[in-house]
């Protein structure tokens, strides 16, 4: 029930976002990587996470009071807050956050963040599309949170993209931060094994890590995520 209603969600953003604004987007986060590796062991989510090509004003505009979104109000720049839900008594919303990437609106051809379309199915709109970051991210992504906050489902997300997506990893592994993944392997020794599957050097990794301080290093803030996930270039299928 509660996976339908994310789906929902993904599909409105893709015909609100996308088909009527031509703003381009990707999910990330829990929800994302349950989709992407189409397992039922990946664990269920309870929120939307999405990096999207446009200022806050925009998302206010295009969302805000509008199919069952309305805005949290907070100060920060590049990041909306918005609780979705179709019911008329507003009850069970679900949190939607939205990472507004304007950072790099004038550079915007020198990245590589791609995103992929899957088919999804919802409650209220059935069968629907929506833009998800590539598998290569959502591990980069997983990676980081491993490092910096070692909540098992993290990394349990990355055993499923790696068992689902090995090859690919394998080709873009030299594109993780070795600090980041001496971390991981810090929280969770066991990753170890699947860092060397993609052809990590556990540790190269191990040795990294000492150099790279997780409590001065891109501390939160605005455009913290998007730095993250490196500069976007969007690349649709």
């Amino acid at each position: 029930m509660l996976q339908e209603r994310l789906a929902d969600i993904a599909i409105l953003l893709f015909k609100v976002l996308y088909e009527e604004h031509d703003v381009k987007f990707g999910l990330f986060g829990d929800y994302a990587v349950s989709v992407v590796v189409k397992s039922e062991r990946a664990r269920g989510a309870d929120s939307i996470n999405c990096i999207v090509s446009t200022s806050k004003d925009k998302l206010l505009e295009f969302l805000d009071g509008q199919n069952g979104f309305i805005t949290l109000p907070q100060a920060r720049e590049d990041h909306a807050i918005f609780l979705w839900t179709v019911l008329a008594n507003r009850s069970n919303p679900i949190m939607v956050e939205m990472f507004c990437e304007t950072l790099f609106e004038d550079d915007i051809g020198g990245s590589n963040i791609a995103v992929t379309t899957h088919i999804i199915y919802g409650k209220k709109y059935e069968r629907g599309s929506s833009f998800f970051l590539d598998s290569f991210f959502l591990f980069k992504d997983k990676v980081r949170l491993v490092a910096t906050r070692g909540r098992f489902h993290d990394s349990s997300d990355l055993r499923y993209l790696e068992e689902n997506y090995n090859h690919k990893l394998k080709t873009l592994h030299s594109h993780l931060d070795l600090g980041y993944v001496g971390h991981a392997i810090k929280k969770f020794v066991e990753l170890d094994r699947l860092f060397e599957r993609i052809g990590i050097n556990s540790e190269a990794a191990l040795l990294a890590s000492e150099n790279l301080d997780l409590e001065r290093v891109n501390p939160p803030g605005p455009f913290d995520v998007q730095l993250q996930l490196s500069k976007t270039h969007w690349q649709l299928p």
